[in-house]
């Protein structure tokens, strides 16, 4: 399956910051390029400054104004991430081999 890569997500940059699961508290930008790489940064917390460039993120519409969005990381931790554009709100789970970790927060179209 070719990866999508909507146009309310492609070419953006969305601040995510996290209110509930392990990284509550913690904002993370994330700018999905045109050519479907995603590049990411803490922009608090721990880990503030630290950025990574992803290879390919997939990004879909699931509903009125809900996308879906999911990349793999260097990490090896995989993000998916539910983002509802009509109340700014999102729901995910980041997972890899050991364990599956849910979170929610709310996010903002940056650029």
């Amino acid at each position: 399956m070719t990866p999508q890569y909507p146009d309310q997500i492609r070419g953006t940059t969305i601040r995510w910051t996290w209110t509930e699961g392990p990284v509550t508290g913690t904002t993370h930008e994330h700018d999905f390029n045109e050519d479907g790489t995603v590049v990411w940064r803490a922009m608090n917390g721990p880990s503030e400054g630290h950025t990574e460039q992803e290879k390919q993120y997939a990004a879909e519409k699931v509903a009125e104004e809900v996308y879906m969005v999911s990349y793999l990381g260097a990490s090896g931790y995989t993000l998916t991430v539910a983002l509802n554009f009509g109340d700014s709100t999102m729901v995910g789970f980041a997972s890899n081999e050991k364990g599956w970790y849910p979170g929610k927060g709310t996010f903002e179209v940056v650029k």
